[in-house]
Parts: C-alpha cells; structure tokens; sequence
C-alpha cells in the first residue's frame, strides 16, 4: 500500500456538524428513523487569512421532502393510477411490460423503464427537475435512465449494494404513504460508524426512512440497503404485507446521478481557469499521495474573485469520503485530515482576473477511488 501524506494545515480547522442528514443506530435500539434535512446552504469554508478552515462531516445519505414540485408530482402519480387502471382494459400487448425481478430468495418486485411508462413530456420534466438539483446541490448534470418500480403482498427487496454509476443512487417516491395499507416498504441501510476512535468499537447502525410521498433520498452508492419487512430484520430478507393492488403499494422511481463534472459560471473561460486548477490539482495530489487515504467523492464549488482571482470561499456540495481502520489513527482523523488538505490548497488557488472584474464560481468535482 503506498504510503499516506497529509499537507501540513496553516490554518486552523474545526468540523462543522450537518443536522438532519445522518442517524446511526445506538446500543439497544436496532433501527433509527431519519428526519428529512431543513432545506440549507452546503457547509463553507471561507478562505480570509486567519479565518478558522470550517470543514462539514461527511454525508453519506440526504433526504429531502417536496423535492418535486406540487404539481408535476401529483401529475406522475395521477398518471401512474390512470394507467395502470386502464391497462385492465387493454390488451397485453397494449399494457405496461412490466418486469417481474425474481432472484430467489432475497427479490422480488416489479419493475419498468420510466421513459416507457410515462409520457414523453411528463418525462422530460422529471429529468429536467432531477438534472436542475444535481447541477444546483451535486455538481451532478445527469441521471442514469430512470426505473419506476411497485412493490404489493410479498414483494422484498434484500440486501443490496450495486456497483456504483455515481457518487448517490436515489429514489424518490410516489407512494401515498399516509392511508396505505401495506406493512413494511422503508428503506433500511446499513453504514459503520466512523466516528469511533477504534476498530473494535465500530458498530454497524441501521438508518430507516419511510417513502412519504414526493420525498427524495439519495445516498453514497457503497453503501448497502433493502426494503424493510414488518417484522424485525432476519438474514437481510425485507419483505412487503398487506395489499395486492398495484394502486396501493409502494411505489417509487430509482436511479443514479451521474458523474459530477466540472463547470463554471462567471467571467472566466474554462481555458482560462485551467492553468490555476492545474497547478492547484498537483499540490493537492502530491500532498495526499496515491492512493489518497479516504476514498470517495468530493464536490466543491469555489468563488473566485474577478479583480484579485483569488478564491474567497469554497462550498462543499458533495462529501461521501470514508476511510478504513489502519493503525492506530482513528478513521474519522484521516478523514479530517484529507479534508483540511483539500480546503488548503483549493483556498491557496490563484486564477488570472478577468477582464471585466466579474467573479467566476468554478465546480470541482475529486474522486477518490
């Protein structure tokens, strides 16, 4: 394993504590429920000399409710209950092909491509409204293709972590979870809790969230989930009880964000900005090594001076880092560490002024694998 190299920190730094995004099960209590985050700016840090290096916890699950408007989330369920009505009427070769996902004996639900099911119009603006939040709050410009899914009377859903396509898988719902009359349908992951300061106190906690109409939940695709059966948790097999009706069950869309990319808005040409990104990107890895010592993505957003081109202050939008025990450093210490490198030297990045003083907010996406 290549040796680990942190830069030295001039500034000093404090955590800033995210609420409402992160639950991990206590001693005693097997699962905790997760509240959605009150709508928020990311966490910054400012980069004025002598100012302290603000650096967020990592967030490895965000929820958020109403995150469609009203209108095109009510019209995407009304849609859902017409048609899956009226392919009664129909016949087979008319309906919704929607496949059965049977893998003995952990899945079983129902499942099609979205952009199939759906109107081409009434589509394109789910994709548009995802794509908007993933460039405003990921730095992610696209999702993966879209899956709607419905679970009824006996559907589960075991334990699961994909290959991730991105830095968050999501699923929003169209379930009316108020009224419903099935058991079980929360979404149950499981993450270690890196917070301890040794390796034998680590403890894997369990997160729930319930698919509450027009709620959104994305979370770091390394991390492993299933569908919550209404009896407590055995060998990771979730399953749903209750309705058979595809007008009353669990009902959600599933996919990726993409890739985070890099843009700018402002005065600055991406040519222009590129010397200054170049220079800083190979202190950076130099002062971390490689393979980096916590690996996962890190989105920030940097606002850059149009008279000076020196960086005021650096957003972070995208945090998923995670390190694993190794010696005796605690994992959320390598954490922190790589953290304060990468709020150093992106603050110490100089860009050329622009020619008409307008400031430039550049997007930064690092992966670290």
């Amino acid at each position: 394993m290549a040796q680990r190299h942190w830069a030295a920190c001039t500034h000093p730094y404090k955590r800033q504590r995210r609420q409402g995004v992160l639950a991990q099960a206590q001693e005693g209590v097997p699962d905790v429920f997760l509240e959605p985050a009150v709508a928020a700016p990311a966490a910054a840090t400012s980069c004025t000399a002598g100012d302290a290096l603000q650096l967020p916890e990592p967030q490895h699950i965000i929820l958020l409710d109403d995150f469609l408007d009203a209108e095109l989330a009510h019209q995407l369920r009304e849609y859902y209950d017409e048609k899956m009505v009226l392919d009664q009427l129909r016949p087979p070769e008319k309906r919704a092909a929607w496949g059965s996902f049977d893998a003995p004996p952990d899945f079983r639900l129902f499942r099609t491509p979205a952009h199939a099911f759906f109107p081409p119009q009434l589509h394109a603006r789910l994709e548009e409204a995802l794509a908007r939040y993933g460039a405003r709050e990921l730095g992610c410009c696209s999702v993966s293709p879209i899956t709607l899914s419905y679970y009824v009377n006996g559907c589960t859903h075991g334990w699961h972590c994909a290959a991730p396509q991105g830095p968050f898988a999501f699923v929003l719902s169209l379930t009316r979870w108020e009224g419903r009359g099935f058991r079980g349908g929360e979404l149950v992951m499981l993450q270690y809790n890196m917070w301890e300061t040794d390796e034998a106190s680590q403890k894997l906690g369990s997160t729930l969230i319930e698919p509450v109409f027009n709620r959104m939940a994305l979370w770091d695709g390394r991390i492993s989930y299933a569908v919550r059966q209404p009896l407590p948790l055995l060998a990771g097999l979730a399953q749903v009880e209750g309705t058979d009706d595809p007008l009353d069950a669990r009902v959600v869309l599933i996919g990726w964000y993409n890739e985070p990319s890099l843009f700018l808005t402002g005065s600055l040409s991406e040519a222009e900005a590129a010397p200054g990104l170049e220079a800083c990107l190979e202190r950076l890895h130099a002062a971390l090594g490689e393979p980096a010592p916590a690996s996962g993505t890190v989105v920030l957003r940097l606002s850059v001076c149009g008279e000076t081109g020196q960086v005021g202050g650096v957003r972070w939008l995208v945090n998923t880092l995670r390190a694993d025990p190794e010696g005796h450093t605690p994992p959320w210490a390598v954490v922190e560490a790589q953290q304060a490198a990468i709020a150093e030297h992106c603050c110490a990045a100089r860009f050329q002024p622009s020619a008409d003083g307008g400031g430039t907010e550049i997007t930064l996406p690092l992966v670290f694998k």
